[in-house]
């Protein structure tokens, strides 16, 4: 497992609101490579806040892997408690990157919060989303399409 994050892309919180710094997260971004019998399954996990001074940090990840071509990429969202439109929107157009170069992309354990938002911004571009993780890598270990837990 490797931990993505470009030096200076985190922040501490605003400097103007020291109540929030308490509860501030900046965006993490995490990753595993998965055996799988279908190509590499790859799970890039993002957690904390997603914002305009935190995007590039996510960027980097994205960007990262999909230059590494795996035949998966998942994004898991588990941990994520904030994600701007700029975050979301770079989250859609990966799913595009992906498709381009062949890789089977797709998001894990969106927030319901952001899935709502997703569904009203980009409804006809979303990628294929998973309830959760484990959801994801057991439909791409045995080849079946997205659906319940």
């Amino acid at each position: 497992m490797s931990v993505l994050q470009p030096v200076g892309a985190a922040h501490e919180g605003p400097p103007h609101d020291p109540d929030r710094a308490a509860e501030f997260a900046p965006c993490s971004c995490t990753t595993e490579s998965l055996s799988s019998p279908v190509g590499e399954l790859t799970v890039l996990r993002v957690g904390g806040e997603v914002d305009l001074l935190t995007i590039p940090v996510l960027r980097a990840a994205v960007d990262y892997h999909l230059d590494r071509q795996p035949a998966h990429l998942v994004v898991d969202l588990a941990r994520l408690r904030f994600c701007s439109a700029r975050g979301m929107s770079l989250l859609v157009h990966a799913g595009v990157t992906a498709a381009q170069g062949g890789i089977e992309y797709a998001l894990s354990a969106v927030p319901p919060r952001l899935g709502r938002i997703w569904d009203e911004l980009w409804p006809d571009e979303l990628p294929v989303c998973y309830p959760s993780t484990a959801a994801a890598v057991t439909a791409i270990r045995s080849h079946r399409p997205p659906g319940p837990d």
